[in-house]
């Protein structure tokens, strides 16, 4: 996640989230199948994702919100 917070503080008051909104969408729809053969490793990629928007929570990440 780093790579975005580079980004926010490169780009500052331009700075876009959208587009990595929509890249951890697509993501969390690909990688929640109901597959019984993959459910640990679905637990594991949904953990590293909710790990993910831990780190860039508005909070901590002011720019990473899509709504201002």
């Amino acid at each position: 996640m780093r790579f975005i917070q580079k980004d926010v503080e490169e780009k500052k008051t331009s700075f876009n989230p959208k587009p990595y909104c929509k890249l951890f969408i697509d993501w969390q729809l690909d990688l929640s199948t109901l597959d019984p053969v993959f459910e640990g490793a679905n637990f594991q990629h949904l953990t590293t994702l909710a790990t993910s928007f831990h780190a860039l929570q508005p909070l901590k990440v002011p720019a990473f919100r899509l709504f201002s």
